[in-house]
């Protein structure tokens, strides 16, 4: 029969050994608590900036057309066609980053980003219409540079982009009372708009 003492001296071990084993258990499921909430934050941080970009991109594509719009209808060009294919570049560039926003967003902010790639939409389509395209029919046969014929009509593709980023601003940062179109307006008279080099006059 084992002496007394190595029985204690086993007991010990093993509550020793227990002890550590559970103290091991405990740490390693601590750590993995900490890593989990880690990744989580980090992909809530994630989808914050993607979404905070897409806001941005989008803003930025409509403030684009908005200001190749308001300049193509203010004077006349002899390649008004190479114009209006821009500006529906541009309004399809707007339909993407909207697209882009709406999966992104969910609610009243995602129907109002895919209402603003809409109204792009509708504006290039509207250049379009009211567009006479230069034609040889001057004295000499002359070649008659094309225009726009109306004053551009921004109220519904304003009126658009004021209802996504009054949405986008309270999303992002409560209490913002700028208007989207500020922002957008705001935005086309400093957006570099690239122009067809041929359009001379």
């Amino acid at each position: 029969m084992p002496e007394v003492s190595v029985i204690t001296t086993i007991i010990t071990a093993a509550g020793t050994l227990g002890g550590a084993l559970g103290g091991i258990s405990l740490t390693t499921w601590a750590a993995a608590r900490r890593e989990e909430r880690q990744a989580i934050r980090q992909r809530k941080e994630a989808h914050a900036m993607a979404r905070s970009q897409a806001y941005a991109d989008l803003l930025g594509a409509s403030a684009q057309l908005r200001a190749h719009v308001e300049i193509t209808c203010h004077r006349h060009w002899k390649d008004l066609n190479v114009r209006l294919s821009t500006a529906q570049a541009y309004a399809v560039d707007v339909g993407l980053q909207a697209s882009r926003t709406a999966l992104l967003s969910s609610g009243q902010l995602a129907q109002a980003a895919l209402d603003l790639g809409k109204a792009a939409s509708a504006l290039s389509a509207w250049v379009a219409k009211n567009a006479e395209v230069g034609d040889f029919g001057g004295p000499g046969d002359q070649f008659l540079p094309g225009q726009v014929v109306t004053k551009p009509d921004f109220r519904e593709f304003d009126a658009r982009a004021d209802a996504f980023f009054r949405l986008a601003a309270t999303a992002l940062h409560p209490g913002t009372a700028t208007t989207g179109t500020q922002i957008v307006a705001g935005a086309a008279k400093s957006a570099p708009v690239t122009a067809p080099k041929s359009d001379l006059a």
